[in-house]
């Protein structure tokens, strides 16, 4: 059974918490980067956690919150997040060692998963994409993962979902009509959005 707590940190002058579930005996380390404003409570990232959980595997869901100011460029908003975030995986790691880390990141979160990569030389088991938006397209061929998208993502190019529409069933599932949260008006495509989502993502981790 995992235990919950919350992780606080100090960065640039700020604090902020960040939750950690953890499980005695495991070896993996998970982190979850939300979207923008949002939690890692959105519905697909809830449910890729109790997997995780379920796993026996740690799993650490970030948060932005209090990590940078709402007037602050979206460069130095994405150094804060960064800076923090890394901060929260050091803490974490001061009462364990990992043999293998996942990153699981939505919306803006992809791309201060890939910027945590690149400034700290981290070495990542596997990383899953949902829902990116253009400035982290630049990232997939040197950090390669498993990506979730939607045809009427209105954070991507039309071109750009093309071209991700051909990575391959083995690389990306896109939802047809769907919107940047994987959402359309049909409450029944959303939630089917959600279980693919969630069941290609495990194919993907345990292949």
């Amino acid at each position: 059974m995992s235990t919950v707590s919350l992780i606080e940190i100090e960065s640039f002058g700020k604090k902020s918490d960040h939750t950690f579930f953890k499980n005695e005996d495991s070896n993996c380390l998970v982190v979850i980067f939300p979207g923008g404003a949002n939690s890692c409570n959105r519905p697909i990232l809830h449910f890729i956690r109790k997997y995780f959980l379920n796993k026996n595997c740690d799993v650490l869901c970030a948060s932005y919150k209090n990590l940078f100011e709402r007037e602050d460029t979206f460069d130095v908003k994405l150094d804060k997040i960064v800076s923090g975030i890394k901060k929260a995986i050091q803490k974490v790691e001061l009462d364990k060692s990992y043999k293998d880390k996942i990153f699981i990141s939505r919306s803006i979160g992809n791309v201060a998963s890939c910027e945590l990569k690149i400034r700290h030389s981290m070495n990542i088991l596997k990383s899953v994409y949902i829902s990116p938006t253009s400035p982290a397209l630049k990232y997939f061929n040197d950090y390669p993962g498993f990506i979730v998208s939607s045809s009427n993502d209105e954070y991507l190019k039309a071109d750009e979902i093309d071209k991700l529409s051909k990575l391959g069933d083995d690389k990306i599932i896109v939802f047809k009509d769907g919107n940047h949260s994987l959402e359309t008006s049909n409450i029944k495509d959303t939630v089917e959005f959600c279980k693919e989502a969630v069941l290609k993502v495990v194919e993907f981790i345990e292949e």
